[in-house]
């Protein structure tokens, strides 16, 4: 049988199940984008805030900070610990403390120029890696220094570190690691059911759904 679909393709098989069972109360309406999304269509960056809005950036952001600051004080601990180590000059703990937790919180506008930094990187790849694009030295025709002009690579690098989308501490977390992306996928999937009417099949990847 599945050598005769790789020819004869996916179609029901009536003589080996029966007929074919029939779906009732499929919806037959029009399908496509709704007029209020039709409204900014011919704006690229509106249609990204359509779908993704300010609400959902800034939901991003108070996540990651909450990241950054849930394990502050098992990293102090782990940075006094590499001191002692390396010989280093040791600081307080409580110092380290205040020096981690004193890091400016990351704004929902940096996670958006983050991203806008990341698309460039795939455009415009450097072999040496993405801090290359913080170079101040002209590599060939790529010009010097062109990710600083939007963000330092010290900031970037943090926002990269922390950047999250649900609270770790979380009881329901440690039941369903969907939780990690639950609450921005929501958020995404709510604005494409609210604006996009779908036909009875559609296809997401290789996987038919139903309507």
């Amino acid at each position: 049988m599945i050598s005769s679909m790789r020819h004869n393709g996916w179609e029901y098989d009536e003589t080996k199940f029966g007929p074919d069972p029939a779906y009732s109360d499929l919806f037959d309406g029009a399908s496509g984008p709704s007029d209020s999304v039709l409204t900014v269509a011919d704006d690229p960056l509106a249609v990204l805030f359509y779908f993704l809005p300010p609400k959902l950036w800034t939901q991003i952001a108070v996540q990651s900070n909450r990241y950054h600051t849930q394990p502050i004080s098992l990293r102090a601990r782990n940075i006094r610990s590499q001191q002692r180590r390396s010989g280093d000059v040791h600081e307080d703990l409580i110092e380290i403390r205040r020096r981690l937790a004193s890091v400016q919180p990351i704004e929902p506008w940096e996670i958006l120029r983050v991203v806008t930094l990341l698309i460039a990187r795939m455009l415009v790849p450097i072999q040496k890696g993405i801090s290359a694009h913080w170079s101040v030295k002209t590599a060939g025709a790529l010009p010097a220094n062109r990710f600083g002009k939007f963000m330092t690579k010290n900031r970037f690098f943090h926002v990269m570190s922390y950047l999250h989308f649900s609270n770790n501490k979380s009881p329901q977390a440690r039941l369903d690691r969907l939780l990690h992306h639950l609450p921005s996928a929501h958020q995404t999937a709510v604005g494409w059911i609210h604006n996009w009417e779908c036909s009875s099949y559609f296809w997401i990847a290789t996987s038919p759904l139903h309507h």
